[in-house]
């Protein structure tokens, strides 16, 4: 989550006269949607203003579309009101998916909107931790139809010996024979996919542990932590961790170039040769 930090709405106003885009005022937010390849825009506590789509639809747009596949499946709900009195954006993620909500606050910004793209970059950090849940929910998903292939043929097998311990019939127990050899070989699909899915729960605790750390051995946060070095953030509020601090720096990179460069020069080279989104094919 990121708070409003109270230089935001200069900043802002400076990015604006800068950048200045062209008001997008026709933006709705199924054409969101769709241009960008985002989850759903919806509302929350809130209505999104046709002004707030257009800022939404202009900052979209402003990012490479790399950055923009780590929110694919991502839906930005208009908040009202945050828990924290200077929130202005919040990422979270649970079972209905991941979200990034955006409350009144991040909409005295300019355009790109630092507090969108702030909350883009926690996606971004978390691409790692995405990728591993996705193929742990393969491989569980695989396991689960092996389960249901193996007994569905176990159903079978069974019915076949009862028909032969009733009938006596060689070709009854022809048929209990053969599917007893396909129980056997579903078995060991089965134990197969199994480990495959032990291995890939491993993986996702292991990537959910990088993602919390701030001393991570593996993923993006890992390698921006290496180009950081012993600097901690270009905000107060991006030293609160490393998260918050790979946050705020995409942010200033995207909304203010010149000011990163000149406080954390190191880190936008990396930004700018890519190397935020290396493992985002």
């Amino acid at each position: 989550m990121r708070r409003r930090a109270p230089y935001t709405a200069i900043l802002g106003l400076c990015v604006a006269l800068l950048w200045s885009p062209t008001p997008l005022h026709g933006a709705s937010a199924a054409g969101i949607q769709q241009e960008f390849g985002v989850g759903a825009v919806r509302s929350g506590a809130k209505r999104w203003s046709k002004q707030e789509l257009a800022t939404l639809d202009a900052t979209l747009g402003a990012l490479h579309s790399r950055e923009l596949k780590a929110v694919a499946d991502v839906d930005f709900v208009r908040g009202g009101a945050p828990r924290r009195p200077l929130g202005a954006g919040l990422f979270s993620w649970d079972r209905r998916g991941r979200r990034i909500t955006i409350f009144n606050r991040a909409f005295h910004e300019g355009t790109p909107n630092w507090t969108v793209v702030h909350e883009i970059g926690h996606a971004i950090s978390a691409w790692d931790l995405v990728t591993e849940r996705r193929r742990s929910k393969t491989a569980i998903d695989a396991y689960n139809a092996a389960v249901d292939a193996y007994n569905d043929k176990v159903d079978a097998y069974n019915r076949s010996a009862r028909r032969f311990n009733a009938t006596q019939e060689a070709s009854a127990k022809k048929q209990a024979d053969r599917l007893r050899g396909q129980v056997e070989r579903l078995a060991e699909v089965m134990d197969s996919k199994r480990s495959a899915a032990l291995t890939s729960k491993r993986k996702v605790r292991h990537a959910t542990r990088q993602f919390r750390s701030n001393n991570p051995r593996d993923g993006v946060l890992a390698d921006y932590r290496v180009v950081l070095g012993r600097s901690r953030g270009p905000t107060r509020y991006g030293r609160t961790n490393l998260r918050e601090s790979f946050a705020e720096s995409f942010a200033m990179y995207r909304c203010d170039p010149a000011r990163l460069k000149r406080a954390l020069p190191a880190v936008h080279a990396w930004f700018a040769r890519g190397g935020h989104i290396a493992r985002i094919p």
